[in-house]
């Protein structure tokens, strides 16, 4: 009787030692993946700013060659 008791006393403990066991691993597999793909996404979002501003700087100097100014700057 008293391994019963025990037992229903701890009930509540062991599902939750249990759930917590189970939320842990899904969590960090989930969160991998979740920070996989808001790493691409940024990482994309700050090429295509580097890809702008590249394009600008190649505007500018052909725009400046084409006008036979400037330095060699």
């Amino acid at each position: 009787m008293a391994d019963m008791s025990d037992f229903l006393t701890n009930l509540e403990e062991t599902f939750y030692q249990q759930g917590l066991a189970a939320g842990t691993t899904h969590g960090e597999l989930h969160g991998l993946f979740e920070g996989r793909a808001l790493g691409k996404e940024k990482a994309w979002e700050l090429w295509e700013e580097v890809g702008y501003y590249q394009g600008v700087a190649f505007f500018w100097k052909g725009v400046l060659a084409a006008s036979g100014g400037g330095s060699a700057r």
